[in-house]
């Protein structure tokens, strides 16, 4: 018998099931990680796809708005009370019209910072509108 023979038999031989048990380890672990960072985009896609959402309510409900805008804008500027009137009936139009799906997931991802997201860009959409108020005839 050999050396290679001997290590073959005596070295190689018993560490063959630790080595074949290491290899399955290794593989279901990267397959745990690949799940998760399935799991990771689906999440991120979704996100997006609300966000996308959000804002294209928002604008739709700043349309629906259009009315007690230009009268809250006919003295040149929204003041603070005409601005949290608009705001709260923004937030109570696009509370109605987001699909309770997306509030979903947006709820469990942002949690209590959902609120304060979604009031965000109410108010940038209100001060947008401001902003783009038709200048007035000399």
């Amino acid at each position: 018998m050999t050396v290679m023979e001997s290590v073959l038999q005596y070295v190689v031989a018993p560490l063959i099931p630790v080595i074949g048990a290491l290899v399955v380890a290794g593989l279901g672990k990267l397959v745990q990680l690949l799940h998760a960072k399935q799991g990771e985009s689906k999440l991120l896609g979704a996100l997006g796809v609300g966000a996308e959402l959000v804002s294209t309510s928002v604008s739709h409900v700043i349309d629906g708005l259009k009315p007690e805008l230009q009268a809250a804008l006919a003295d040149g500027k929204i003041d603070d009370a005409e601005k949290a009137t608009l705001k709260a009936k923004a937030m109570e139009l696009l509370k109605k019209e987001l699909p309770a799906g997306v509030q979903g997931v947006l709820s469990t991802t942002l949690g209590p910072a959902l609120e304060t997201w979604l009031s965000g860009k109410v108010t940038q959409a209100i001060s947008a509108q401001e902003g783009a108020k038709p200048a007035a005839n000399p």
